[in-house]
């Protein structure tokens, strides 16, 4: 195993790790630090494979912007209002037990039969380069492919 294997391993093992945490975390600040840390190790993943515009943008808006709404949200909300959702049973309960073993399922069968095959994007490595790099080459074809989808996607937002 070379040292950029154990470091991906490492890396995407402590995020899975992190993820069970802000599932199974009982305070929802240890939740939102679990997250937090999950998405660092994300943006390192990003790093490694070259990606490194992919890296900041999941550094700057979900480590920093998002989370912060969401541990503002979690010190806002009063910890005695949140009683009635740790009481019996509920339909949706069981419902989402049942869609996230469903869930689950799909997902160990993809990962099983090896069907997670992506297609390759039409550009070459020397193209990419050609255009000063992966962030010019995403906004190059952001904004002449896709740039319908794009906008429809800034306006939904």
């Amino acid at each position: 195993m070379s040292g950029a294997e154990f470091v991906f391993y490492l890396l995407s093992g402590v995020a899975v790790i992190m993820a069970a945490g802000v599932i199974l975390a009982r305070n929802p600040v240890h939740s939102a630090l679990f997250l937090v840390i999950s998405f660092l190790n994300v943006a390192g993943i990003y790093a490694m494979l070259g990606a490194e515009f992919l890296a900041a943008v999941q550094i700057i808006v979900y480590t920093g912007a998002i989370m912060v709404v969401f541990l503002f949200v979690i010190m806002l909300v009063r910890p005695e209002d949140l009683g009635e959702l740790r009481t019996g049973t509920s339909i949706q309960t069981v419902l989402a037990w049942i869609l996230g073993l469903g869930l689950f399922g799909e997902i160990a069968t993809v990962i099983s039969t090896g069907i997670l095959t992506g297609q390759r994007g039409a550009q070459t490595p020397a193209e990419i380069a050609a255009a000063g790099g992966n962030t010019q080459a995403i906004g190059r074809i952001l904004y002449s492919q896709y740039l319908l989808p794009f906008e429809v996607a800034s306006l939904v937002l």
